[in-house]
């Protein structure tokens, strides 16, 4: 974002925007945000039946998630830097455009590796949000910033409707049918993106790539997340699997070091350990943590043959309805969390949306012996998903600066997907672990995975406590 942007007033704003004005480019925004959510999600009621297509291990096939947060969490810092070179609008259009063309490519794959080709293209969208921070930043009036901003946040939740709407073209379709909205979606977010989007925008042409610092993340990050999905079938005592863990653990100790002494690093360490980032980055964690995991489980459950004694059964359509209420719910839990936020400042709000994603979790924990149940945890879910998410951004927004505002949602968006490919991959792990002969899991699998992401949630409340008191925001 620009210097002049930066000090503009509420008209400068609607003139800094293409046709439209600044609703048009929120609208935009939201539709975008809206596409990569769905993508991203889109394969969770599919792993079965992607294992079964090409001849896969459970294990593998949740690859298809995993890929996808794991790409983002590496090229959203690299594609916010070209933003801030070449322009919020010509890179958001063209990352939209991606998702399109990922999405195609993942229709045609004739085999897994072309597959996961795919499903990385798609996930160089996910650099929508610190783009599109950017765009609000520069274009929105004070009273519309934080709403705006808790809203696009919120569409990373939002987008998993695409649950349910994968099951029932999974059932119409088959697996390419699957992909059709995505490649929708990133094709008009890329027109809208194109006449909406700020089109005096200043090219800083001095802006320097980090690419050892975006290597040694992306490789460190795949050895743990490769040593965890390998764990079951390998053996956690393999040599192997250690070696993995451990240099994975070491390339990203390096990670830091080298972020720390490059001019130009992929994440910033001055913005990063500021109180309010850092805190707010460590919750986005562990929300992302959960809430993707979530997304994976209650599905399998759902599916799981009634034989088991445990199971329902159901559709893989049935699957994503189970959690269509929780979607739908998610917008009112950003409005709710928005307005008592204005009043009470982000840390009450956020540790009370921690607090009901624990019991989220805690209620399949104990008690899954209905749809009801699940549905039940998965409204609660929901509300604390877009609680949460109205909050985080937020409160990065009021601590930086303005010329930060990129860089900071950038890391607190890889903070949430990576969060989410590691509790993707160990929620997966724990149920390959604890299955039968026959693959399937035990009933009390699942009450372990609960467990696990109700604990691990918890630890967002810690870093909650930590958040500074409430600040009026720096939108000017």
């Amino acid at each position: 974002m620009t210097n002049g942007a930066s000090r503009a007033t509420a008209t400068g704003r609607e003139h800094a925007t293409g046709a439209g004005g600044g609703l048009g480019v929120l609208a935009a925004l939201l539709v975008s945000g809206f596409g990569y959510g769905l993508a991203a999600v889109m394969v969770i009621p599919a792993l079965g039946q992607i294992g079964g297509h090409y001849h896969l291990s459970g294990g593998s096939a949740s690859w298809a998630l995993t890929i996808n947060l794991l790409g983002g969490t590496v090229t959203t810092p690299i594609i916010a830097r070209l933003a801030d070179r070449h322009g919020h609008r010509l890179v958001g259009v063209i990352i939209m455009a991606g998702l399109a063309v990922g999405s195609v490519v993942c229709i045609l794959a004739p085999g897994y590796g072309a597959f996961l080709a795919g499903r990385f293209i798609q996930s160089l969208a996910s650099a929508i949000f610190p783009i599109g921070f950017s765009i609000l930043r520069a274009t929105q009036p004070p009273r519309r910033l934080g709403l705006g901003i808790g809203l696009l946040s919120a569409m990373t939740g939002l987008g998993g409707i695409g649950l349910p709407l994968s099951g029932i073209l999974l059932d119409a379709s088959g697996l390419a049918g699957m992909f059709v909205p995505a490649v929708v979606l990133g094709v008009v977010g890329a027109l809208a993106l194109g006449v909406t989007g700020p089109r005096h925008e200043s090219s800083t042409g001095q802006v320097r790539m980090d690419w050892a610092g975006a290597g040694l993340l992306a490789v460190g990050l795949a050895a743990i997340l490769l040593g965890i999905d390998r764990g079951p079938d390998w053996g956690w005592a393999s040599a192997a699997v250690i070696a993995l863990l451990a240099a994975g653990a070491a390339v990203l100790a390096g990670w830091v070091i080298v972020e720390r002494r490059v001019a130009a690093p992929l994440v910033s360490m001055r913005v990063f350990t500021q109180r309010p980032v850092l805190m707010s980055n460590i919750s986005a964690f562990f929300i992302g943590f959960g809430m993707y995991a979530a997304y994976v489980v209650i599905p399998e459950l759902v599916t799981t043959p009634a034989s088991t004694g445990y199971g329902f059964g159901r559709s893989v359509a049935v699957s994503g309805l189970v959690l269509l209420p929780a979607m739908v719910l998610l917008p009112a839990g950003v409005q709710v969390a928005a307005r008592v936020t204005a009043r009470t400042g982000p840390r009450p709000v956020l540790i009370a949306s921690v607090a009901v994603m624990i019991v989220s979790f805690a209620w399949p924990a104990v008690a899954r012996h209905t749809l009801a149940d699940l549905i039940g945890a998965g409204v609660l879910l929901g509300l604390a998903v877009g609680g949460a998410y109205a909050v985080l951004p937020t409160v990065i927004a009021q601590a930086v600066a303005p010329a930060d505002t990129g860089v900071a949602t950038g890391i607190n968006q890889i903070a949430r997907a990576g969060g989410g490919a590691f509790g993707t991959a160990i929620a997966a792990t724990l149920l390959a672990s604890l299955a039968g002969p026959d693959g399937v899991p035990h009933d009390h699998a699942y009450t372990v995975v609960f467990t696990v992401l109700a604990i691990g949630t918890a630890l967002a409340i810690l870093s909650a406590l930590g958040l500074g008191p409430h600040r009026p925001c720096r939108c000017k």
